[in-house]
């Protein structure tokens, strides 16, 4: 983490960053890498989205944010690489989510949309929102019935380790985390 920190030092130096509004991305392994951010640097990254990534074990268990953090996460039902129901590396989607809720002290049961099924690709989506957070940090957690390891309204399977699975064209994954951003964004701007 000191690396990160160290890189938005040196953007925030150079650049017009307003540092209120980092976020952080990522697929897989990128998402292993902006959860742990969220443990890590609370203080400075604004809200994660990950897709096809929960907590690992090991950062499970010593993450401890500064500060309630806004997630998103995207995650198949079929994922292979990293499974559902977790692993001995992986925390399951289900402990995840719940991690974050309880930190964001979210007062209000979750709740679930099944979105419209729009493609003939063999997946569904559904949406469920925790709302009513601590500083209006919500979770949100769109599951995918049928979905792989695979970015959402992607065209290609991931080429690694020969991980795939079907990819959903029921939602487009960039598009749903830029709005998930932009409206932190909006919340968080002056008045």
């Amino acid at each position: 983490m000191l690396f990160v920190s160290a890189l938005l030092d040196e953007l925030t130096a150079r650049y017009a960053v307003d540092r209120e509004r980092i976020y952080a991305t990522g697929f897989s392994s990128g998402g292993f890498m902006a959860q742990r951010l969220g443990c890590d640097l609370s203080d400075r990254i604004s809200a994660i989205a990950t897709v096809g990534a929960t907590l690992t074990e090991n950062v499970h268990q010593v993450c401890s944010p500064q500060k309630p953090m806004p997630v998103l996460m995207v995650h198949g039902l079929e994922d292979s690489g990293v499974p559902w129901e977790g692993s001995p590396d992986y925390v399951s989607v289900p402990e995840t989510i719940r991690f974050w809720s309880q930190h964001n002290q979210c007062k209000e049961p979750p709740f679930s949309v099944e979105e419209s099924d729009t493609t003939a690709d063999g997946t569904r989506v559904a949406r469920t929102v925790y709302a009513n957070c601590q500083a209006g940090a919500q979770i949100v957690l769109y599951s995918i019935t049928g979905g792989g390891h695979t970015w959402p309204g992607g065209s290609k399977p991931v080429q690694l380790w020969g991980l795939s699975g079907r990819i959903s064209q029921e939602m487009d994954a960039s598009m749903v985390i830029w709005q998930f951003f932009e409206e932190i964004y909006k919340q968080s701007a002056p008045h």
